[in-house]
């Protein structure tokens, strides 16, 4: 089975945090990961820093045996929707209310495959 601590993505530029990404597997599937706190500083969108962060998180839940990621992001934040299908992700279902917030809240999916060749 796929090693449980996975590393916070993280990306700087002129010593500044600009993006980041946490992955971690899901208990109740050992094939399926999950991408918390993907962000972006402001200041920083639209310079691609997000599809970086994103594709280094791929990268190593492919390492790590996952075959499916997925992700939640609030409905209502069409950028990061938007980044999201760019680089492959898929809603999965219908949008939720957030438990806390209230707020609907989408689940986006990834199916897991290695680069193909070069």
């Amino acid at each position: 089975s796929p090693p449980r601590a996975l590393p916070l993505m993280v990306l700087d530029e002129d010593q500044r945090t600009v993006a980041s990404a946490a992955p971690g597997p899901v208990a109740e599937n050992e094939s399926l990961a999950e991408l918390h706190y993907v962000g972006v500083e402001p200041p920083s969108w639209g310079r691609s820093f997000g599809a970086v962060v994103m594709a280094a998180a791929v990268d190593v839940l492919l390492e790590r045996g996952f075959s499916e990621a997925r992700l939640l992001v609030y409905a209502d934040n069409l950028r990061a929707a938007q980044l999201y299908e760019r680089n492959g992700w898929r809603p999965h279902g219908e949008a939720v209310q957030h438990p806390r917030t209230g707020k609907a809240e989408q689940e986006y999916r990834l199916v897991l495959q290695p680069p193909g060749p070069r």
